[in-house]
């Protein structure tokens, strides 16, 4: 397969052959190419030679953000949105998985670790997927699953002889925007068209007291608004296999703290659900099980929960 190229800072350009798949992760997915651009927030596939077809188990095109696991505000220069082009437009190639999404965009803020610090948000997704088929096979295996999730917020500190600190903030779940102009087939359970879910963050919990106030627990993230339009067919036939599905969750709030002599910290609201847009332009059939052609679901979380 031929290396990505880096036309300019946070931007790859992966042409020619790139049939064993494309991941910007630090370290390959399975034989496909790293894309080692320093905290790169653009990836362009296109002019391709030859199809995707990558190992058993590894996706077709996997983007990974990099704040993944790492602390609330200590990764200095990460990207906060991402942009997926995928453009075979004059010389479509297809793209096929086994056990894997043929496109995959996953990114989460990091959580905190400090009473003061808000969990961060999940990542801004814009992905733009052009004509070329995709299919997949196996479990598991959506044509293009993006998900954006906020990190926890941190619980306050508990003390003895002053009040509870209080919970910080859970980040939102960042905004999904997804344009498809493929034909997409998929045949294993689980295994949607196009999957997208942005889930906000569970807020802190308000540190206990002995002798005084317990704090006060703080709010959940929301989650963020989903945007899809599709003008390309789309065909499920495993169980739990939308044509299109969308969620979008708002978390709990943070559970006030306790106290032994004063008064509980308050509990406060959760996070809301985002709006969701869905235009579709193109047939879906499904024919598994619990395999609607669109499902759209907007959650808020739970609250208030006093100490």
């Amino acid at each position: 397969p031929d290396a990505c190229t880096f036309p300019s800072a946070g931007v790859a350009d992966c042409e020619g052959n790139q049939s064993a798949g494309v991941s910007n992760a630090d370290v390959p997915v399975g034989n496909a190419p790293a894309v080692n651009v320093p905290n790169p927030s653009t990836i362009n596939v296109q002019n391709l030679t030859i199809g995707i077809t990558p190992a058993g188990g590894t996706g077709g095109i996997v983007f990974i953000d990099q704040r993944a696991g790492g602390t609330a505000g200590s990764i200095a220069g990460i990207p906060t949105s991402y942009t997926i082009n995928f453009d075979t437009v004059g010389n479509p190639q297809s793209t096929t998985t086994t056990n894997a999404p043929a496109i995959s965009v996953s990114t989460a803020g990091g959580s905190s670790g400090d009473d003061s610090i808000n969990g961060d948000d999940g990542g801004d997704t814009v992905i733009v997927v052009q004509p070329g088929p995709i299919t997949t096979t196996g479990p598991n295996a959506q044509g293009i699953t993006i998900t954006s999730l906020g990190g926890a917020g941190a619980d306050g500190n508990s003390h003895s002889t002053s009040s509870g600190g209080n919970g910080s903030q859970g980040g939102n779940g960042g905004a999904i925007t997804i344009t498809n102009y493929s034909v997409i087939t998929t045949s294993g359970n689980g295994s949607q068209g196009i999957a997208a879910n942005t889930a906000g963050a569970i807020g802190g919990q308000g540190g206990s007291s002995d002798t005084k106030a317990g704090g006060s627990g703080a709010l959940g993230g929301n989650g963020g608004t989903i945007t899809i339009t599709n003008n390309g067919a789309i065909t499920t036939s495993g169980n739990n296999s939308q044509g299109i599905l969308a969620t979008t969750s708002g978390a709990a709030g943070g559970k006030g703290g306790d106290s032994n002599d004063a008064g509980p910290g308050d509990g406060p609201p959760g996070g809301v659900g985002g709006a969701i847009t869905i235009t579709n332009n193109a047939a879906i059939t499904t024919s598994g099980d619990a395999s609607q052609g669109i499902l759209a679901q907007s959650f808020g979380g739970l609250g208030p929960n006093g100490g």
